[in-house]
């Protein structure tokens, strides 16, 4: 793994995915529920290995921010439009090398937004909205490969998952409880392989255990439901008439969307590749998300922002 990482670190330099990848489609029963797949972004650093690539995605109030493995990057994009070229855009900040940059937050405390930032080997940063970073409030002990974070206002708290310890071992990962004032770090479910993490406006928090499904739990942290599509890697919950579904991506690069009731799973895309975090599109309720070496969006079906919005627009139009 250290001998593949240094690999990463030299072909990063020189490497970009402008090469030909395979990509994520439609399905037919996609189709008919008249959603969209277009391209935000493509052209980005990408090598295949577990977190090689464009990653996390998340909008801050400077625009769409997006993690990248690679290069240990993170890239803002000011429009929100499609077809916008990451080669042509030039990273607001670097991670070291082996630390690549993944999962981001909002995180309200005190009254006061302030935005996170969580490195694979557990590095919490505090960073600006064009991901830039203010500090490092901590380093989550152990040995851990982190994948996601969230705010969980309930308990005034960062939430991070950790899929895999030490060298890709899968039995002891685990989630974590976060606080970024005092700076500590509490192992709250050990012994778990989990992904994607998403809190809602509620305070229900959703989350990927690879094995088994995807758990709701209630803001107090009891079980409230899970959803068993094994190898869920990442999810995202719905917007406008589909804020009562949840989308799951599985191992395999396959896209589902299933009622929040339990009911109608349904395969809605395939032949992706696909990373543990995904996000809505706060200006049209499109949900957004990378696949090899693209961000791309799925709207349409019913997808619309708080305010009703729906339009999608290119940045040919701009």
């Amino acid at each position: 793994m250290k001998a593949m990482r240094q690999i990463v670190a030299v072909l990063a330099l020189v490497m970009l995915a402008g090469s030909a990848q395979a990509g994520l489609s439609l399905t037919p029963d996609g189709v008919s529920r008249g959603f969209t797949l277009t391209t935000i972004a493509s052209n980005f650093p990408f090598i295949p290995t577990l977190t090689g690539g464009p990653f996390g995605v998340f909008y801050s109030t400077s625009g769409l921010l997006v993690t990248d493995g690679a290069d240990s990057s993170v890239r803002l994009f000011k429009k929100d439009c499609d077809g916008q070229d990451a080669s042509t855009n030039r990273p607001t900040a670097f991670y070291a090398v082996g630390h690549e940059p993944l999962g981001m937050t909002e995180a309200h405390l005190h009254g006061k937004p302030k935005y996170y930032l969580i490195t694979s080997p557990g590095e919490v940063f505090q960073i600006n909205a064009d991901g830039t970073p203010i500090q490092k409030v901590l380093t989550v002990p152990g040995n851990f490969k982190f994948a996601d974070i969230a705010f969980d206002p309930h308990f005034g708290v960062l939430l991070a998952t950790a899929p895999v310890c030490g060298d890709i071992d899968f039995s002891c990962g685990g989630i974590f409880s976060i606080d970024p004032v005092a700076k500590t770090s509490t192992e709250i479910a050990p012994n778990f392989s989990v992904t994607g993490l998403q809190v809602d406006a509620s305070d229900n928090i959703f989350i990927n255990f690879f094995f088994f499904g995807t758990v709701w739990f209630n803001p107090d942290f009891s079980i409230k439901s899970i959803f068993p599509l094994p190898e869920a890697e990442s999810l995202v919950l719905g917007t406008g008439t589909l804020a009562d579904h949840i989308f799951l991506w599985d191992h395999n690069g396959e896209l589902w969307e299933q009622n929040l009731d339990g009911s109608d799973l349904t395969m809605i895309a395939s032949g992706g590749e696909l990373n543990p975090i995904a996000t809505a599109d706060p200006h049209n309720g499109s949900l957004v998300f990378t696949d090899h070496d693209k961000v791309v969006r799925l709207s349409g079906g019913g997808l619309a922002s708080a305010d009703g919005e729906t339009q999608v627009n290119s940045c040919m139009d701009k």
